[in-house]
């Protein structure tokens, strides 16, 4: 492997962490949210985010308007956006780390959904954080195309 794939690949496998860890905050958030208030959360949030960050900061502006977001919707749908979302991509990112060719393509278009639902929620909110994760989602379906692509390679010269 040429130290570009390399580079690359690391590359895929950190996205692939990160969009984990996102999908477990949004399974166990999903779990939490049956048994707290969304306005506690959303306290809990400003708290923590304000003990290291000022009020200008993009941080606690993020931190803001995702507390904001947990406060302003039903429970009942927030719970069920965020345990379907988490559930759909732990199940492929876990295909994703053991090489399942098919997941890759799935991958890649459930990321492109979820940047869609993402932009137009930032077009109802104006929630900067819809834009970042946006753009993680953006690089990650990168990502997952070149590991997809180098996969099929890597197999074709085994056959």
């Amino acid at each position: 492997m040429t130290a570009i794939k390399t580079f690359f690949h690391k590359a895929f496998e950190a996205s692939i962490v990160i969009k984990l860890l996102f999908a477990l905050l949004e399974f166990f958030g999903a779990a939490l949210l049956l048994v707290v208030h969304p306005t506690t959360i959303g306290d809990w949030i400003i708290r923590i985010t304000s003990i290291g960050f000022e009020s200008g900061d993009l941080v606690y502006k993020l931190a803001a308007n995702a507390a904001y977001y947990f406060v302003g919707h039903t429970q009942t749908f927030v719970v069920f956006y965020l345990a379907s979302h988490g559930v759909v991509k732990i199940f492929v990112l876990f295909c994703l780390w053991r090489k399942k060719l098919w997941a890759y393509p799935l991958a890649e278009v459930m990321f492109v959904g979820f940047g869609i639902y993402q932009m137009y929620r930032w077009y109802l909110t104006g929630s900067e954080i819809m834009i970042w994760l946006t753009v993680l989602d953006i690089l990650v379906i990168w990502l997952t195309w070149l590991e997809y692509k180098n996969l099929k390679h890597d197999i074709m010269i085994q056959s």
